[in-house]
């Protein structure tokens, strides 16, 4: 599924399956931390009752969700929240999903231990060499939980960068959400 049939939730698009449909409501539960890393996505059928819908459609919207973050459905994760600070004010929340086991050796690591940068952490301690991310900008407000770890006021203007990043076999080996003042925002990336 391309990058742009996603949608805003409860919009019906012409030509779009219900599944389709459906897929773009679960991926705005995913992207605006309804559904946060470290927290299990309902049952089927709960998910099949909540849209009316039967269990094969709420399966096949799943699976295109799951195809369009690249990930697999039945897999483990390792799931890390983390504030990262500048100068002793927090700046950035990151949740952040490393599958199981290929992630394995970091779950006895305290995060606070990890270091800035996590790739060479992925490299030195789990073999896994990153060759390529994609990253999606989006902007909404933080919510009062968020602005009050940002040290921001309730409803501050917020970026949001949603990075999937693959090895060399094209597996996904991170989901990252990363959070911060939209007014402090500025973004640049190299990755080799």
């Amino acid at each position: 599924m391309p990058d742009n049939i996603m949608r805003q939730p409860g919009a019906a698009t012409a030509g779009m399956s219900r599944y389709g449909q459906i897929a773009a409501q679960l991926q705005e539960k995913i992207v605006t931390d309804e559904w946060s890393p470290g927290t299990a996505i309902p049952a089927e059928s709960t998910l099949a009752g909540e849209f009316g819908i039967a269990l094969g459609t709420i399966r096949q919207a799943i699976a295109v969700l799951a195809s369009h973050f690249g990930l697999d459905t039945g897999a483990r994760g390792l799931f890390i929240s983390r504030r990262r600070w500048v100068e002793d004010n927090p700046r950035l929340l990151e949740s952040i999903w490393l599958p199981l086991p290929r992630c394995a050796a970091l779950q006895d690591t305290p995060v606070d231990e990890w270091g800035e940068l996590l790739y060479p952490l992925l490299r030195q301690r789990c073999g896994i060499t990153i060759h390529r991310a994609m990253d999606d900008v989006t902007f909404r407000l933080l919510d009062a939980e968020e602005a009050g770890l940002l040290a921001l006021p309730p409803s501050h203007p917020c970026a949001m960068v949603t990075r999937q990043a693959f090895d060399i076999q094209g597996q996904c080996v991170e989901y990252r959400l990363t959070r911060g003042d939209a007014y402090a925002f500025r973004y640049s990336a190299e990755i080799r």
